[in-house]
């Protein structure tokens, strides 16, 4: 691994699967600032799901361009209950997507995701849709052993 980025990816298409979360919604001005915002969004969603005697499904996350030019997020974890108060119910479809793992620490995360969106253009896709982050293993301090799935829904070009 090289700065927290297995050297050679993966990629995929693939249907994703659907997943209900229960998140929340935040936004930052741009990609540098993403992290700021999307840890505490997780932590408003975690400890309402403790409060409420809940237990942590796995975390999903959603990044779009906001019409003002910043990352509109999406960020919580699947859920299969009514929503908590101050919270909703979010459905991602099944859809298709081009996707790929990303190993280690969100600092790199980026490269990863420039990686993937590089080779599904080179496959003939475009970005339709969102993309997600499902974090498989993100509950260690120790972010060189987080497992992060990056799917980014697409259409044929």
């Amino acid at each position: 691994m090289d700065g927290g980025v297995m050297p050679d990816l993966e990629f995929t298409v693939t249907q994703s699967e659907p997943r209900r979360i229960l998140a929340t919604t935040g936004s930052a001005p741009s990609q540098p600032e993403v992290s700021a915002v999307v840890g505490p969004l997780f932590g408003a969603v975690a400890s309402a799901i403790e409060r409420s005697g809940g237990r942590l499904g796995v975390g999903v996350a959603t990044y779009a361009m906001g019409p003002d030019g910043g990352i509109d997020i999406v960020a919580g974890f699947e859920w299969d209950a009514d929503p908590l108060p101050g919270l909703s119910v979010v459905d991602l479809p099944n859809v298709l997507v081009a996707s790929t793992t990303h190993y280690g620490v969100m600092a790199t995360i980026g490269d990863s995701w420039s990686a993937l969106m590089r080779w599904a253009a080179d496959e003939g896709f475009f970005p339709a849709g969102p993309g997600r982050e499902i974090y498989h293993e993100s509950s260690s301090p120790d972010q060189s052993t987080w497992v992060t799935e990056l799917q980014q829904p697409i259409a044929r070009r």
